[in-house]
């Protein structure tokens, strides 16, 4: 069982951007910009995907199965002078964590279960993010 989720027009944020700190109290808290980037995630999961994604809870058990996630980024700024990749360009694994710790906390599924997946920077003039989730055969998996 699988599902593709798109989020068109969203600018991924780098794990970076997740904690603020109050350097009065040297407390660490979520920020405003991850707490809108949330917001907006878990907004397009409930109005595209709340069915499928119901499914796959229901149908996820953790002693029979673990979970995939495959993530394109797609970004405009890729590279620089069409010669090297730019500064500019978003660190893609700093984006990876915020995204799987929404995307399986609306599932409801612990992310210790995701144990399997890639992620690839993508050249492209409409910024966007496809997140593949696979539900797979804990049975087939080897070390």
């Amino acid at each position: 069982m699988h599902i593709q989720l798109i989020f068109p027009e969203l600018k991924p944020i780098s794990i970076n951007a997740v904690y603020a700190t109050d350097f009065k109290t040297k407390r660490r808290f979520r920020s405003k910009k991850y707490g809108e980037f949330e917001s907006s995630i878990n907004s397009i999961l409930k109005l595209a995907y709340k069915n499928d994604l119901i499914k796959i809870n229901k149908t996820f058990d953790p002693t029979l199965h673990y979970l995939k996630m495959d993530y394109r980024f797609y970004y405009p700024v890729l590279k620089k002078d069409n010669s090297q990749i730019s500064k500019h360009s978003v660190d893609t694994t700093n984006c990876l964590k915020p995204l799987e710790d929404i995307i399986c906390k609306y599932l409801g599924i612990d992310d210790s279960y995701v144990i399997g997946g890639s992620f690839e920077k993508i050249h492209s003039d409409k910024i966007r993010i496809v997140v593949e989730l696979k539900l797979c055969d804990l049975s087939l998996y080897s070390v």
